[in-house]
């Protein structure tokens, strides 16, 4: 049941090759054509197509040395070893069934199907894979890629997808590129029939980095995914697991039960760290009934959070502690399970999330307290807020002969910096079903946000902001806080903006080294004196010294 000594001993062999008979030939009917068209296989892609079944002798296995390209058409025939792993990829092989009947298979009756060598690339794009231990396996690679599009894997005792733990090579070398695994579709089977054990889905016991978004995991007796280390990020996808056993999956002694989704870290792996850990998304998990659809075998001292869930279909609940921070376990209307979130910005606290967060939530919310006569902010939020009859939204359109002009906007995306009125003395944002993005903001024609307090020192003379009712430039260290946004202007944009085409306001941006310029007096275009400003065009002198014109 120990992959260990079988992988070390393929990984290390060298296949003893036939004479040659043909040179390139690609039409395959006879085990000596396969092996010859695979040896002098050229980096070039070469196609090998089978036209008949056939059964490995000699040492019964198949070796794709680095540098070759081959794409492997089964074309509704079989290749069987009986004794061994039936490939061992160490270049790049693709997988495929071009044949009406997509019978073509890939069939090992004793070990693995296919084995992955270092820096290896493997496709599955079509084909049946039958194996015992593993009908793809990375084993000791490090730096392999494999990518699973289509195809029906079948295994019968173990893991379908399969990997090795070790932190080194059968030489003693450290493993030190993680593999990476991308599943998007296909079918996968996974038995048991070893005592003790049960079967497993994916195995992910390195570091490997593992992206599911598709495919169906009919695991009998067994998990949909074990993970002892690396990063599980699952967007899609089913996993139909079934039994109420729990068993031993490759060679540790910690036992796991028959969830769909299983981090163990009692086992503690060497490679194994705190970002260690499944983040789902998507996907629909099933279980047998009083069996967790989610479930963390946890050492005594780990504090950290390995699994997190933010979204997908469940036959139970998920139990709090595993859900991502936000998001709590509901109950859906077809009688499944997910979760649910209100996912808060606090105005002024920076960002909680990382920038390589990306998630969908049930509610994203914003609220800011607008000072007194204050009517124009910037606004710059990690979701997708709409403009609406009392806050409408803006971008810069252009500056133009000392005039700033807006464009009104139906909708900002996450990360989008817009400028905003409202003449309510708060404004609170709110999306239904949001796309959250911890993505760092864009710069938007002229407008730049952030989403953590920022103090800008540098190139002031071209930094704009709106504060105490009129238009500023930068002159001193210029802070600029959480989920606001600031103006960029340029040469190229031709004169310095003096009219505040976008009326009277605040953002609470403020010169840290100077204190703003507040209005002195306020005039008509006829120079009459007025005691506030009113709608339409104002003439405003200020502390500073400038006299500014002022669209309200």
């Amino acid at each position: 049941m120990l992959y260990t000594n079988q992988i070390k001993t393929f990984v290390l062999a060298v296949v003893a090759l036939l004479p040659v008979a043909t040179w390139g030939q690609t039409d395959i009917t006879t085990e000596e054509a396969l092996r010859q068209a695979i040896t002098y296989a050229s980096a070039d892609a070469t196609t090998v197509t089978l036209t008949a079944d056939i059964t490995l002798t000699a040492d019964g296995r198949l070796t794709i040395d680095a540098g070759k390209d081959i794409t492997l058409n089964l074309n509704g025939h079989s290749i069987t070893s009986t004794t061994n792993c039936v490939i061992i990829n160490n270049g790049k092989l693709t997988v495929k069934d071009d044949s009406e009947s997509k019978a073509g298979a890939i069939i090992a009756t004793k070990y693995q199907g296919i084995a992955m060598g270092n820096s290896s690339t493997t496709v599955i794009e079509s084909g049946n894979i039958k194996a015992v231990e593993g009908c793809v396996i990375t084993s000791y690679a490090t730096g392999a890629t494999l990518t699973v599009r289509g195809g029906t894997f079948t295994c019968t005792d173990n893991a379908v997808i399969a990997g090795n733990g070790s932190s080194k090579l059968p030489d003693g070398t450290l493993r030190e590129t993680p593999n990476t695994i991308i599943i998007s579709g296909g079918t996968f089977n996974g038995q048991i029939k070893s005592a003790g054990y049960v079967a497993c889905g994916i195995y992910c016991p390195w570091k490997d980095n593992v992206t599911v978004s598709g495919g169906t995991f009919n695991i009998t007796g067994g998990a949909g995914i074990v993970s002892r280390s690396g990063t599980v990020t699952v967007t899609g996808g089913t996993f139909n697991c079934t039994g109420k056993v729990t068993g031993k999956v490759g060679d540790s002694r910690v036992v796991v039960p028959c969830s769909p989704v299983v981090f163990d870290s009692e086992t503690a792996y060497p490679s194994m760290t705190e970002e260690s850990k499944i983040e789902i998304s998507g996907g629909t998990f099933t279980a047998e009934d009083g069996i967790a659809p989610v479930s963390v075998i946890a050492k005594t001292e780990d504090a950290a959070q390995r699994v997190a869930v933010s979204g997908g279909s469940y036959s139970a609940p998920v139990s709090q502690e595993y859900c991502k921070e936000g998001f709590t376990t509901a109950q859906n209307a077809d009688g499944t399970y997910g979760v649910s979130s209100t996912f808060t910005v606090s105005d002024g606290k920076p960002l909680s999330i990382s920038s390589t967060d990306d998630f969908t939530v049930t509610t994203a919310t914003y609220t800011r307290e607008m000072p007194a006569g204050t009517e124009w902010g910037t606004v710059c939020l990690p979701f997708n807020i709409k403009s609406t009859e009392d806050v409408p939204l803006y971008t810069i359109n252009r500056i133009e002969n000392g005039v700033l002009y807006l464009d009104k906007k139906t909708e900002a995306e996450a990360g989008t910096p817009v400028i905003f009125h409202t003449n309510s003395t708060s404004v609170t944002f709110t999306t239904e079903n949001a796309r959250v993005k911890g993505a760092s903001p864009t710069t938007k024609a002229s407008l730049a946000g952030t989403y953590t307090d920022l103090v800008i020192t540098d190139n002031l003379g071209s930094i704009y902001y709106i504060n105490s009712d009129a238009f500023h430039q930068a002159k001193a260290s210029l802070r600029v806080p959480a989920y606001r946004a600031y103006i960029i202007y340029n040469k190229e944009q031709g004169a310095k903006p003096s009219v505040l085409f976008i009326g009277d306001g605040t953002t609470g941006i403020e010169e840290t080294g100077t204190a703003p310029a507040t209005t002195k007096a306020c005039y008509s275009v006829g120079g009459v004196r007025r005691s506030a400003a009113v709608r339409g065009l104002n003439i405003v002198r200020l502390s500073d010294g400038r006299t500014i014109k002022v669209v309200k």
